[in-house]
């Protein structure tokens, strides 16, 4: 999957899979949440709490997908989906490359395409439904504006 800013001045994003949008990331400007729209479907994703809690993928009122965000010192989350539990965490403190693992074993990554700039790309397994995927990457979508707005 390929991921692009929608405008340089904004956090919305496209998603493409071999050139076939798939999804929209509209990033609210106020707090940690948004509308992912998949495959023409509106999903919300926010923070169950201000500041605090667990961010949440929804549709239709129904809870798809829950992350939790262990630490305020790590740029890692737990993300859960369908009874499993799975490590979104950032590869090292000097990479912006997130790294997904199922236990030990690396199942999936979100990197940037270059050093400066907002494309990246997901690999993610594929045998997970598209909003899951979708729902990882927004969350490391959330984690690069958190390390942007730090920095200035």
């Amino acid at each position: 999957m390929t991921i692009d800013a929608s405008h340089w001045y904004s956090w919305d994003f496209d998603v493409t899979d071999h050139e076939r949008h798939i999804a929209h990331l509209d990033v609210s400007a106020w707090g940690e949440k948004g509308v992912l729209t998949i495959d023409g479907v509106a999903h919300r994703v926010y923070r169950e709490g201000v500041g605090r809690g667990d961010f949440l993928l929804e549709r239709d009122g129904i809870v798809l997908a829950r992350a939790t965000k262990p630490s305020a010192f790590r740029s890692a989350f737990e993300v859960r989906h369908d009874g499993r539990t799975y490590e979104l965490a950032k590869e090292s403190f000097w990479q912006r490359r997130f790294v997904l693992r199922s236990g030990s074993a690396e199942i999936g990554s979100v990197a940037p395409r270059r050093v400066v700039g907002r494309e990246a790309f997901a690999a993610l397994p594929e045998t997970w439904p598209l909003p899951l995927k979708v729902f990882v990457v927004w969350l490391v979508v959330i984690m690069w504006k958190r390390a942007a707005q730090a920095a200035s």
